[in-house]
């Protein structure tokens, strides 16, 4: 007997925003790119952690498992989960 299970969602997780019917999720990571900084003032582009390990800047969250949504500078390896960055105001950092 083959018994496959669904597999759980990461903490963090917004689920597939390129699946059709995530319209607003889309538009919200898009907004959140285009509109937010890193602390050294360049721009954060959004990523799905290709591993488990990732660590938010933020709010300190560490080993976030892979698949969780993040927003990243590559320039300054700054990395901040979604929900931090959804409040982050770099002019407060």
């Amino acid at each position: 007997l083959c018994v496959l299970s669904t597999p759980k969602k990461a903490k963090n997780d917004i689920g597939d925003i390129f699946s059709s019917g995530k319209q607003e999720a889309r538009q919200n990571m898009a907004s959140l790119a285009n509109t937010k900084k890193c602390p050294g003032g360049h721009r954060v582009n959004p990523m799905r952690t290709s591993h488990a390990g990732f660590y938010c800047d933020l709010c300190k969250i560490k080993n976030l498992p892979k698949g969780t949504w993040m927003f990243g500078c590559r320039t300054c390896d700054w990395d901040a989960c979604r929900k931090c960055m959804a409040s982050y105001d770099p002019k407060k950092a």
